[in-house]
């Protein structure tokens, strides 16, 4: 399973890959204007929608994989119980669901959506021991991983400092 993080459950290895961009705008604009629509109905819309490539488009049953994992990942998204299905082997009930988002979502709103997250760079950082265990304290009492508490750090001396000027030799 290469391009993503893999983590195993039950002894099967299970993916962690990201919903694409075009498939996640479109699922959430078409349940934005359609209201609460099962995984076999948003899976039709989207399939029919241009601004999705084809390979991202999805039979019924890949839907509702996608669908329950946006559910869990996005908290604008819920799933919406439609009625009870039958009994399980176990004695539990079960139910046919339906996917809505928040009313309070708009279509703008959908379209500036990134990730989320600004693009970020990586570099690597050598640190003596008394450093190391600051962050680890940190890690456990703010739940800060050290690139946060290193980004708290920089944007605090800017803000303090502003940039350091290239013209001055490197001196502020």
């Amino acid at each position: 399973m290469a391009g993503g993080k893999e983590k195993k459950k039950g002894g099967l290895k299970m993916s962690k890959k990201r919903i694409p961009k075009q498939l996640k705008r479109s699922i959430l604009k078409n349940l934005l204007r359609a209201g609460p629509l099962s995984a076999a109905q948003v899976s039709e819309r989207v399939n029919n929608d241009g601004s999705v490539p084809a390979v991202y488009q999805k039979n019924p049953r890949q839907m509702a994989f996608v669908l329950k994992r946006l559910a869990r990942e996005d908290d604008r998204m819920k799933m919406v119980e439609l009625g009870r299905n039958g009994k399980l082997p176990s004695g539990e009930d079960r139910f046919r669901m339906a996917f809505a988002v928040d009313e309070q979502l708009t279509e703008e709103e959908i379209e500036e959506e990134q990730d989320g997250l600004p693009k970020m760079k990586q570099i690597t950082v050598n640190l003596p021991p008394d450093c190391v265990e600051y962050l680890s304290i940190l890690k456990e009492q703010e739940n800060l991983s050290p690139g946060r508490v290193f980004e708290q750090f920089i944007k605090t001396d800017i803000e303090a400092n502003g940039f350091p000027n290239s013209d001055q030799g490197g001196e502020r």
